[in-house]
């Protein structure tokens, strides 16, 4: 009897070890998880690689941070990404990118931008169309440097890569979201994503973006002086 009693007191403690030994295990699995980078997916050399190994100095902003921010157009990223200024031409609503301190204003139908904006790989000649881009993304790029190598002409300074949101197979959600702000402004933004099979899904997205004008005008009438009548049936204006 003592025998036994020893042998399932050795027994319990080997269970005991090896389920601490597993805990332990399990736990430095997870805090070296915890320290781990997270890996962010680039397409700047034209193919998916990691953000650590792409020898471009690259600036990538995820769908959650452009939603979490509220971006619209590319003015909204403004301020976000180092070397990078967006601002308006007032000559003609214009995008006007400046990558490092190189740009151009030149944005007539003979002009050639310094800064190339693409959406999903096609080039966008004119940056007036860059105004309401922003919307069921998947990944803003901007890549600082010269990009003429893989990117062609017109990419002197650098290259802005607007990578919009894809249908995903054999997967359904949706989401949709609503905003509101002064000046009575409303915005709604619903995406739903279907997929049908291994080869084919949908994906819609819809977004109303409303607000009312910055400028209440009134009718002044103070200036166009007052008719008066004369008691003879003639009139006139003071």
């Amino acid at each position: 009897l003592a025998i036994a009693s020893a042998c399932s007191m050795l027994a319990f403690q080997a269970d005991a070890q090896e389920v601490s030994n597993n805990q332990n295990t399990t736990t430095k699995a997870e805090d070296k998880k915890k320290d781990a980078i997270p890996e962010v997916i680039v397409t700047a050399t034209r193919q998916a690689t990691s953000l650590l190994k792409t020898p471009v100095a690259v600036t990538a902003l995820k769908a959650e941070d452009l939603l979490r921010a509220n971006v619209k157009e590319l003015l909204n990223l403004s301020g976000s990404i180092p070397n990078v200024q967006f601002g308006l031409s007032s000559a003609d609503s214009g995008v006007l990118v400046s990558i490092r301190g190189v740009t151009s204003t030149n944005f007539t139908e003979i002009g050639d931008p310094a800064v190339g904006i693409h959406i999903d790989g096609i080039y966008s000649p004119r940056p007036q169309g860059s105004l309401a881009l922003m919307f069921d993304l998947d990944q803003v790029e901007v890549l600082r440097g010269a990009q003429g190598t893989l990117f062609g002409r017109n990419s002197t300074a650098g290259v802005v890569n607007i990578l919009p949101a894809k249908p995903e197979f054999k997967t359904n959600y949706g989401w949709s979201s609503l905003n509101l702000a002064n000046y009575n402004g409303k915005e709604i933004r619903s995406v739903y994503n279907f997929g049908i099979s291994d080869n084919f899904a949908l994906r819609a997205a819809v977004m109303v973006d409303k607000r009312d004008g910055y400028i209440k005008q009134e009718r002044d009438l103070s200036d166009r002086g007052v008719l008066l009548s004369d008691g003879n049936g003639g009139s006139s204006f003071t």
